[in-house]
């Protein structure tokens, strides 16, 4: 993955600029992606959306990433809460 800056080439979809910068990494989605514009506006979309000169765009986590960082994480609020309780019994 090489994110940076890319030469504007119109007609070009955010797949396109996803790729050359690399593609998303194993954690990205094509098709989750937040475009930004120079004026600070923002837009979602997905490896089709057009992107027009000067806009950044941003790939976002799988759902599947975020669901299991979710349950990953209250396991392990689960664990902890059992084991000051066993000590504490």
């Amino acid at each position: 993955v090489l994110p940076g800056a890319f030469p504007f080439q119109p007609g070009y979809a955010a797949e396109r600029y996803i790729a050359l910068a690399g593609g998303p990494n194993v954690d990205g989605s094509y098709n989750k992606i937040d475009i930004f514009g120079v004026d600070g506006t923002n837009r979602s979309g997905d490896r089709h959306s057009m992107i027009y000169r000067g806009e950044t765009i941003i790939v976002k986590t799988k759902t599947s990433k975020q669901l299991a960082a979710l349950f990953w994480g209250a396991t392990s609020l689960t664990s902890l809460i059992l084991a000051i309780y066993a000590v504490t019994q």
